[in-house]
């Protein structure tokens, strides 16, 4: 959006030198007349509301030209409304991007939360099911679905699952053969006579 503005230059007097738009300037100098002169005193740029031409209006003083030996002032004039207009479409436009920004942020927390937590906690459940006692299925599907470093915890899990059932089995077996080694003991003894 264009701000469509003025610019003046005038004297220390107050003397129109130049405008940006001729058929407007005696008009706005006339309304500027009563405050040009404490205006062109001044050296510092300072925006100040004025009424000029039923509009109100943003005007700045410039001092200019002192190192080229005149005394002169560079005098904007930027329409209020046109300028509201150009913050209120800067701040629809943040907006927008905020919003865009909060969708993304959005997507890319789902798409972690698709990632990585979902399978962390089927990891965790596996492991407690792991831990009473309960069957590896759930570690061998997290493994094979291998996600990085959560996959290779689930594969260490799942052969810590085999070897906990061998091991199982392994003492099964011990107890077993312990078993008949002392039935067969047992029905030694007894076949002994006593003596």
């Amino acid at each position: 959006m264009d701000i469509k503005g003025a610019v003046l230059v005038v004297d220390a007097q107050g003397q129109l030198i130049a405008s940006s738009k001729q058929d407007l300037a005696p008009i706005w100098l006339e309304g500027l007349a009563p405050r040009l002169p404490s205006l062109l005193r001044h050296q510092v740029a300072k925006p100040l509301l004025m009424q000029l031409s039923d509009q109100t209006q943003w005007v700045t003083v410039v001092p200019w030209g002192e190192d080229l030996g005149v005394d002169w002032r560079i005098v904007s004039l930027v329409p209020r409304s046109q300028l509201n207009a150009q913050i209120w479409q800067n701040y629809h436009h943040t907006a927008y991007f905020a919003g865009a920004v909060l969708l993304v942020s959005l997507i890319i927390w789902t798409w972690t939360h698709q990632r990585l937590l979902k399978p962390m906690r089927h990891l965790n459940q596996a492991a407690r099911e792991l831990a009473i006692g309960g069957d590896s299925g759930n570690l061998r599907s997290l493994s094979t679905n291998r996600i990085g470093e959560l996959g290779d915890l689930a594969q260490s899990l799942n052969q810590v699952a085999l070897r906990l059932r061998d091991s199982s089995l392994n003492v099964v077996h011990l107890n077993q053969a312990l078993f008949n080694s002392k039935k067969h003991l047992t029905m030694l003894f007894e076949a002994l006579p006593v003596g």
